[in-house]
Order: structure tokens, then sequence, then C-alpha cells
């Protein structure tokens, strides 16, 4: 019984097959109970019949009817609750994952994630000051598709809150994840952001840290401490925390996993 009455409802179909199901359920049990009131007070057949279709007429006349509105209703409500939950996760303004939906995904894939990355858009105040909060969406989300363009097919990318982005890669090399990372970076680098106060350059900074070098709680603070460091170190650039360092290419800084104040391996502004 409750298999029968349990289905969903994503389109005008799944509503009257919804429907249908519960006006079977209910005209049978409906008929049942009238067969067996027959049974016991039998008055004839006349009569049994007579109270047969009567109970079939108002059971089609009335409960459909009721049925279907109610079945309406709730398919709404539904709709409505998986459209609230499905704002809830994702950032209204650039379309991308939320901080919630983000950390959701660090908790329950964070050990089978092969890079943690988070992405500050430089200066970003001063675009504020001088362009307007407008100009400054427009900025957010020109940076949010570039970067979506680019990293999306290799993890999850998030905005996390004001001008900052986080990315958490899905399985693949350090060696790919890197590049996506650089090629993104440039991208933005490479052309101004056109606003309607005319075309903005902005850059991006990225700390960013590899699984095979941490474990999985610490990914987060280690690309936050990467981040600063490409921030003081010049902006525009990519830091990465980490004793294995593949293929580094003159765009990336890497870090020794080593006390504060241990010098850089190597070090190139963007």
């Amino acid at each position: 019984m409750r298999r029968l009455l349990t289905f969903s409802v994503d389109c005008r179909r799944d509503l009257l097959r919804g429907v249908l199901k519960i006006n079977a359920v209910i005209l049978f049990s409906t008929i049942a109970a009238d067969i067996l009131l027959q049974a016991l007070f039998f008055a004839g057949w006349p009569v049994f019949f007579r109270s047969l279709a009567f109970t079939l007429a108002i059971t089609l006349a009335v409960i459909g009817p009721v049925v279907y509105i109610f079945v309406t209703m709730f398919a709404q409500l539904h709709r409505a609750n998986q459209q609230v939950e499905r704002l809830s996760r994702v950032d209204t303004l650039t379309g991308l994952a939320n901080r919630r939906a983000f950390m959701e995904r660090v908790a329950s894939h964070g050990d089978a994630a092969s890079a943690f990355a988070i992405l500050d858009i430089d200066l970003f105040k001063r675009i504020n000051d001088r362009h307007g909060h407008p100009a400054g969406d427009q900025v957010l989300e020109a940076v949010a598709a570039r970067l979506g363009a680019t990293l999306e097919p290799f993890g999850m990318l998030a905005r996390i809150g004001g001008e900052e982005f986080a990315f958490l890669g899905g399985p693949g090399t350090a060696d790919d994840i890197a590049r996506q990372l650089e090629a993104a970076r440039a991208a933005i680098a490479a052309t101004p952001i056109a606003t309607t106060t005319g075309a903005i350059p902005v850059t991006i900074s990225v700390g960013l840290a590899f699984r095979q070098d941490f474990e999985a709680e610490q990914l987060y603070g280690v690309a936050d401490m990467a981040l600063y460091q490409a921030k003081t170190s010049g902006r525009n650039r990519i830091e990465v925390a980490g004793r294995h360092a593949p293929d580094r290419s003159d765009d990336l800084i890497w870090l020794d996993e080593e006390p504060a104040g241990a010098d850089l391996r190597t070090s190139a502004a963007a």
C-alpha cells in the first residue's frame, strides 16, 4: 500500500499518474467496503448493484477532483521546497555553488580530492570604490564565468564569499590542476573585463595545495596560507604549498612545507 501511494511529481504526466494511483486505491477500498457491507446485510441483487453503482459514482465524482486538488497542491509545495533547497546552495550573483554547498562537498569528498585552491580577486575593494558596486558585481560575474569555463570540468568551483572563490579538484594529476589554474589566471589577466563604467583590468591570486602533500583536513588552511603568500608577494600569481613540485612553471611559486620564514625555492612575479 505504501509503495502504491509513493510517487514523485516532476511533470504533468507524473501528476496525472499519481492521481490515478490514489484514485484507484480509494476506488478499490470503497468498493471492497461496499461489497463487504452488502454481503453482511444482503437485501437482494437489485439493491446490491444500485449500492455498488452509487459508491462508484460518488467516488469518481467527488473523491477524484478532491484528490487531484490535493496532489497538485503537494506537488507545487514539493517543487517550491526543491527550488528553495537548490537556491540555498547557489550563489545568486554568479550562479556558482555557494560556501554551504562547497563545504558540504569538501566534507563528503575531501579524501578523494586531488587539490584545493582558494582564488581571490586582487584589489577588489579598489574596484568597488573607483567604479561602483554594480561594476564590481559585473567583475564578479565575469571572473566566475572565466574560472568556470576553465576549471569546472576538473572539479567543483564555488564562490565562498565576497571576491573569494574556491576550487576542489577531482581525480587528476597535480600537473593538470596546476595548468588549468594557471590558464584561468592568465585568461583573467589577459583581457580587461567590460563593465558599464568601462573596461577594468582584473587579476587574481591563487593559493593551491595538493592532496598528495597534505591530509584532507589540512588542505583548506594550507591553501589559505599560500593565498596570503601570493598576496604579499605581488599578487596576480599562484603559490603552491607542498614538498613535491610537479613540472614547476615560471608562473607558479612553490613553497616548502617548512616552519614560518623558510625561503622560497623559486619565485617569479606574474
